[in-house]
């Protein structure tokens, strides 16, 4: 899930993260992380990481749901989850 093969060339090809598994892996494996709500979320992005959050409009809200069932972190992903569909309503 969230994971595609990449053809390198004709011999050479790996797997990379989309966009939205990477920034999913991120907050898994990142410890200390805690946001209170959507805008502390969208500080944390936009100040720590330098994330371009216009990019968050194209992420795939559906792989983020299937991912937030393994419970692992789940209330992070919940905010994030609602502050795509946020950003997105506010187009």
């Amino acid at each position: 899930m969230g994971i595609k093969i990449h053809q390198f060339t004709e011999r050479i090809s790996f797997l990379i993260a989309t966009p939205t598994k990477a920034l999913y892996d991120y907050f898994i494996i990142a410890n200390n992380l805690e946001f209170s709500g959507q805008q502390d979320m969208l500080d944390f992005l936009e100040t720590d990481l330098r994330f371009d959050t216009d990019a968050l409009k194209s992420f795939d809200i559906r792989l983020l749901e299937e991912l937030a069932l393994t419970k692992y972190k789940r209330r992070t992903i919940l905010i994030l989850i609602n502050l795509i569909k946020k950003l997105n309503s506010d187009k």
